[in-house]
């Protein structure tokens, strides 16, 4: 997996980060670190946007999986991706394994298995 020198700088005050990546042409990784609520989602809206920002890609996935908190900022934001994705012909996955993040896509009704997958390798293999 190829790393890419494009790494958001988080927002003040916020407790994410989030490191991109190119495991293989055409898929960018968005590697999420911390919370994702109002005041920290600029960090990985940045780092969305430079990932979708006039590339040829075909995949994005989410790692949600050292997320501690995901808030309704966050659903906001895949579901932009989602719609993005779909206008523009890339699919979004989202690997996911932290109980506060399931919890918030079990409360909202996100368990949609070509959407949610527990590691990144598993979110990978399922662009395939």
């Amino acid at each position: 997996m190829n790393s890419v020198p494009c790494q958001s700088a988080p927002a003040p005050h916020a407790v994410l980060s989030v490191v991109t990546a190119v495991p293989r042409p055409g898929v960018w990784l968005l590697r999420a670190h911390g919370e994702i609520d109002a005041h920290s989602i600029v960090v990985l809206e940045r780092a969305a946007a430079s990932a979708t920002a006039g590339r040829e890609l075909t995949g994005l996935v989410l790692d949600f999986t050292r997320v501690r908190f995901l808030s309704a900022a966050g659903l906001d934001l895949l579901s932009d991706l989602l719609l993005q994705g779909r206008r523009e012909g890339f699919t979004v996955r989202v690997a996911a394994s932290t109980r506060p993040v399931l919890r918030t896509f079990a409360l909202v009704g996100v368990d949609d298995p070509a959407l949610l997958h527990e590691s990144v390798p598993a979110a990978l293999d399922s662009l395939d």
